[in-house]
């Protein structure tokens, strides 16, 4: 292999079942040092269930920096639409209205600390304290911003 070059070099190469989905994508060391590729394995969100391209587990290893290693665990409604994603850093919960669109992301950390957002919202207010939780609590109101408030 060629060493890659450019301001901003890579290389990956992806391996692919007999459905044609793409369970491993590696991502290459623009050095060529194998020891410093990075390989994500995809596995599967319940095959047959309707939810064709959805992830259950995604591991990311790499053997040259392994506390880089990271696995994401991931869980769906029967939309489609993803309900949780667990990493190292804690829970996200992610809320729907009823038409499927994201209407609130909430964050537990491995600190206990929760965080509420809302994609209506582009500018958070200032967080408020919660007393509900052994360490302060970050939340933000859902409520739209309107024509006359600062965003």
């Amino acid at each position: 292999m060629a060493r890659q070059r450019g301001p901003s070099p890579y290389w990956q190469s992806w391996s692919y079942d007999a459905t044609g989905a793409r369970p491993q994508q590696v991502d290459h060391a623009p050095s060529g040092d194998t020891s410093h590729d990075t390989t994500a394995t995809y596995t599967p969100y319940d095959a047959g269930k309707g939810l064709a391209h959805a992830v259950a587990q995604l591991d990311k290893v790499t053997p040259g920096d392994p506390a880089s290693n990271t696995t994401n665990a991931y869980t769906y409604d029967e939309d489609g639409n993803v309900l949780t994603r667990t990493t190292r850093a804690g829970t996200d919960t992610l809320h729907y209205d009823d038409e499927s669109n994201l209407s609130e992301l909430s964050s537990a950390g491995s600190a206990d600390d929760t965080s509420r957002r809302s994609p209506a919202r582009r500018t958070p207010p200032a967080p408020t304290e919660s007393v509900a939780s052994p360490s302060p609590a970050r939340s933000w109101p859902r409520t739209p911003p309107t024509a006359s408030s600062p965003t």
